[in-house]
Formats: structure tokens, sequence, C-alpha cells
């Protein structure tokens, strides 16, 4: 039976390395990447099998980068279990770590309560904790770097144990947290349903920042460039709404309005993405002169953000390019809008043999 997404939790804060290995120990998380890597790494991962049919795996819980300072830990398991004992174990583990949670998403067939983890949860996840060969015994426990108020627990054996420790978690898992207006919730397919902001009616492009943003994520991409890992992208970007044209291309909807995002791949694997960074200008000389203006002023930005262009080209339409080991970024003027695109190099190779 496929796992489907079942719970997504969203942390705030710093993470160095050793906080990165207190976080992926807790947890007991295989550990992969280090705190430095880019967004989009996937930095530890778990799986379970089910407990009486070992050869089906029941959960996989997975930590990945999503921001500069935000970091997201999914849970997919099987639809219907009970995954209470994984939510418990990751908020022990991301308060622990010293992140602040701003955001619970829960598939339509799970809920997740906003009010303390009862007793039995804080005991459930402490024994997978034991089961993840975490070692507690011995040691004090700081929870990374707790606020004053925030209690110790010392246990000197399993014997030991005391409520003392039940209550520091239980004080660091009901702590306040800041909490953002409430966002969309993940579906069994995988993709969140809510809709993206509407912008302004008439011409748009992206700001500086915007450009210079999205740029930098496209750049610093760390993707396995499936067409079925889209979920991925979604993470990263925010992109919404997806309309599936075919196994090998898909169109989502950012910010400028429905379908500014493409997804083209060949056979399954995914060879460029392309987002509109503005929107259609209209068949005048006026409107041209905005698309020029445009993309002369979002070429000064990359320029000033990334470095020099590798590539300057204006055979069909004018185009720069930033080519690194296995990607290139190239921005784009099709006349009547600009295009910002990461491309395969391999496809890129394929492409200007053509020309």
């Amino acid at each position: 039976m496929k796992l489907v997404r079942r719970f997504r939790l969203v942390t705030t804060g710093r993470l160095d390395q050793g906080q990165l290995e207190e976080l992926r120990a807790v947890i007991g998380l295989a550990p992969s990447g280090v705190a430095e890597d880019a967004v989009g790494s996937e930095l530890g991962c778990r799986v379970r099998n089910h407990p009486r049919y070992p050869s089906i795996r029941a959960t996989t819980i997975t930590l990945l980068r999503t921001g500069a300072d935000e970091w997201s830990i999914t849970i997919d398991a099987l639809p219907f279990s009970d995954i209470s004992t994984s939510i418990g174990l990751v908020e022990v583990g991301c308060r622990a770590a010293g992140l602040t949670v701003t955001g619970r998403h829960v598939s339509a067939d799970a809920t997740v309560s906003d009010a303390a983890p009862s007793p039995a949860l804080l005991e459930r996840a402490r024994k997978l904790l034991e089961e993840s060969r975490t070692r507690m015994w011995g040691t004090t426990f700081t929870f990374g770097t707790p606020p004053p108020e925030a209690p110790r627990a010392r246990i000197t054996s399993e014997d030991d144990l005391t409520l003392d420790y039940a209550a520091a978690i239980e004080e660091l898992l009901t702590r306040p947290a800041v909490r953002p207006a409430s966002k969309p919730l993940f579906v069994a397919d995988h993709i969140p349903v809510a809709r993206p902001t509407p912008r302004p009616v008439g011409w748009q492009a992206l700001s500086d920042n915007e450009i210079a943003d999205l740029a930098e994520k496209l750049r610093t991409l760390v993707w396995s460039w499936r067409m079925d890992d889209l979920l991925r992208l979604v993470i990263v970007f925010g992109w919404q709404d997806p309309t599936i044209h075919s196994p090998d291309r898909v169109q989502f909807a950012a910010g400028l309005g429905p379908d500014t995002v493409d997804i083209i791949g060949f056979d399954s694997d995914a060879v460029r993405i392309e987002v509109t960074v503005t929107t259609q200008a209209a068949d005048t000389p006026e409107g041209r002169d905005s698309t020029l203006a445009a993309y002369a002023r979002m070429a000064a930005v990359l320029t000033g953000s990334i470095g020099e262009p590798t590539d300057l080209l204006d055979n069909r339409v004018s185009e720069i390019r930033w080519a690194g080991p296995e990607t290139t970024l190239r921005l784009i003027d099709f006349h009547h809008t600009v295009r910002l695109q990461l491309v395969t190099n391999d496809w890129l190779s394929a492409l200007d043999q053509e020309d």
C-alpha cells in the first residue's frame, strides 16, 4: 500500500550543526547533509516498517530545509493509521532543538489538536525515543538554547526516570508559539488546495527583491529532477493550483497568476523549470518598452546578486545565462513577457545544437 502525506510540522529558528545533530538524534533520523545545505535539502529520514508485517513500510519521517531559518518535518504513513506517537516524537525533537513551531498541516484523514499533548502521548513519544537508541541516561537535558525559565531534567538511570522529565517536555510542548493565519491542508494527493493572492489588474513584473529571491532559490535548488517529485518544488517555492497536461508537463500558479510556472520533462525526467516573471504586455510600442525595461532591470539585479553572466545571447530572442555544474539559469526576453528558467545542462546543450 502506498504511503501518503499525513502531517507536516513547520518550524523556525537557527540550527547550527550541533543542534541539527541533536534534532536528528532525538527523532532517530538517519543523517544526510549538513546544517548549511541549501533550501530544499533533505537533512534526515526515518523509516519504520509495519509491526506485524515487517516487509511493509508503515511510516516515513523526513526533515527538510524549506527556508533560510525554516525547517519542515513531514510524516508519510499508511492511510488512516495512527500517527499520534510519531507526531509527539517530532514535536519533542523540535522543541528540544530550540525551534519554534509555526504551523501544523494535516491531511483529511488525520486530526491534530492544538491543546497540550496528553500524558499518554508524551509517554509514547518517550518510548519511541528509547527505540531510536538515543543516549538519554546520565545526560543533562538543556533542549538547545532554552529561555531562562525552561526547566532542566537530569536522568541518572532508566529506573530513575521521574515526572520531572515529563514536566519538562510538557512545558516545552505547551510553550506559547506564534501561530500565523491558518494555512492550506495537505490532501491525500499531496497537493495544497489554497489559492494564491491575486495581484492588481494590469501589466505586472516581479520586484527587484522578488526576482533576486526567486533566482537564488532556483540556482541553489537541490532536487531529484523527477516529474514524480513535484511536491519538493511546492514546499520550497509555494506554488499552487497544478494543471497536469501530461506526465511530462505540469503548470502551477505563482505570484503573477495561474499557469505562470511551467515544468517540462522527458520520459519522467524533468529538464526545465520556467517561471514567467512579467505578465503579458500589450502588442504595442508601449507594451514592448515595458518588457524591455523589465528585462534590463532584472538583468542588472541578477548580475549584482549572482555575478557576471557566463553567456549573453541575442539571436532570435535576447537571453542571459548563468551556467552551473549541472544546471543553467536563463533570463529570457520573449518579446511580450520575460521568463526565468532553470534547465539541465544536457537539455540546454541539445537545444543549442538544434539551433
